[in-house]
């Protein structure tokens, strides 16, 4: 994809200023990333959540490593994806179901977005990808809200 196309629908995005707590919907991160293909979709994702939203899951919770390892298991996936590996990625996909209704209220959209991306792997749509994106968008401006009532 050209550069600066891709740029002009992120601008795009941005002027869209979408709603203060749950940020832009899904749908609208799907039609400005349609024409990127899924792999480098998911690695973005990957990383997306790795630098923003895991660092402070890790240094709250320890010794839950449930999100770490489906984004390490949706890595695995994409470097051979055999029918093993998607049992690996969909079985840590279903520990981050677990994560999530466990920690709900308080940062579920971490384990949450690295379920989306995990249950990306092997389906036939890309929306879980854009539904992870939502998912950190969602979770810092929780966090900016709650800095602010504080």
């Amino acid at each position: 994809m050209d550069r600066a196309a891709l740029i002009a629908k992120f601008d795009r995005l941005l002027a869209l200023r979408g709603d203060p707590v749950k940020g832009l919907p899904a749908t609208e991160w799907a039609t400005a990333l349609e024409t990127i293909p899924r792999d480098v979709l998911i690695r973005a994702a990957i990383e997306m959540i790795r630098t923003l939203v895991l660092p402070e899951w890790a240094d709250r919770r320890k010794d839950d490593l449930r999100p770490q390892k489906a984004l390490e298991a949706a890595e695995a996936w994409l470097a051979s994806p055999t029918p093993e590996a998607l049992k690996a990625v969909k079985s840590a996909a279903k520990d981050c179901t677990a994560a999530r209704n466990e920690t709900f209220g308080d940062g579920h959209r971490v384990p949450q977005a690295a379920r989306h991306v995990a249950w990306t792997c092997g389906a036939d749509s890309a929306e879980g990808i854009f539904d992870a994106i939502q998912s950190v968008e969602e979770e810092l401006l929780a966090r900016i809200a709650l800095l602010s009532e504080y």
